[in-house]
């Protein structure tokens, strides 16, 4: 389902470049089973596909570093650089549900009622892992 590139090192260039997302009305989620039935009725509405794979395993790391911009609260008008840092729950890999749903709750409250505040993947950034954990910047289409 992600279609993710891979490179000869240890991360893969793309992540979930494939899964579709809205974080616009930045609603947090506690209850992994209720996230990713959400995340499954958005495909299928947005995609017409039954895609949404939350046990695929999508990235082998220890963390991961997420670069995205957002505003510090609804009332600004001015974007602002936020960095999500996130653990795999097992400290070695993320399934795409465990993923997309620590991602979401990172990012929401910076999002909400945003423009760009559609998932489109994690691209890897050229920047060194620091401690074995990569930076990707968050693609956010409008």
């Amino acid at each position: 389902m992600t279609e993710d590139d891979t490179e000869d090192g240890p991360f893969p260039l793309t992540v979930m470049v494939a899964v579709v997302w809205s974080f616009f009305d930045g609603e947090q989620f506690a209850d992994a089973a209720e996230f990713n039935q959400r995340v499954h009725a958005y495909h299928v509405e947005v995609t017409g596909e039954d895609t949404w794979d939350p046990d695929e395993v999508v990235l082998s790391a220890p963390g991961i570093r997420v670069a995205y911009f957002g505003v510090e609260s609804p009332d600004d008008e001015e974007y602002t650089d936020f960095m999500a840092h996130l653990r795999p729950d097992d400290g070695a890999r993320f399934t795409a549900g465990e993923l997309l749903l620590k991602l979401n709750n990172a990012v929401a409250a910076h999002l909400k009622g945003m423009d760009h505040c559609y998932f489109e993947g994690l691209f890897l950034t050229e920047d060194p892992p620091e401690e074995g954990v990569p930076l990707y910047e968050m693609m956010q289409g409008s």
